[in-house]
């Protein structure tokens, strides 16, 4: 199996020991490993940073795409695009949308897409 394949496997499974031991052991870029907590159905695509200095929660149903640094805490229902960085002062909410580029130094309110290099509301998301 390849790791692509074996990271697809880890992921959908969702069971958080099996996830944690994916980016402890697949990835190596979580700094210390002891202040993870992982949620269930989230996928980390390559060049991503977990610098756990301080706690990191990520919740269930999130994506986080390339060259993403998290160092907080973010809820459920969460995407976070490319090149994105969001700070331990920040925290992200239920349903958010973080556009590339940004970087997160506030929290999010829930149902939102924030975009900028010093991250801003742009909208409210729209659900039918």
């Amino acid at each position: 199996m390849t790791d692509t394949r074996m990271e697809k496997k880890l992921y959908n499974e969702g069971d958080p020991e099996l996830i944690k031991a994916a980016v402890q052991f697949i990835f190596k870029s979580v700094a210390y490993d002891e202040n993870v907590s992982i949620g269930v159905h989230i996928f980390l695509n390559y060049d991503y940073v977990l610098l756990d200095d301080c706690p990191i929660t990520i919740g269930s149903e999130v994506l986080i795409g390339p060259g993403c640094a998290v160092i907080s805490k973010i809820e459920n229902d969460f995407f976070i695009v490319a090149g994105v960085t969001i700070l331990p002062c920040a925290t992200g909410s239920d349903k958010v949308v973080v556009g590339v580029g940004s970087v997160v130094t506030q929290d999010i309110p829930p149902e939102t897409i924030v975009a900028c290099i010093l991250a801003k509301p742009i909208r409210k998301l729209e659900f039918d």
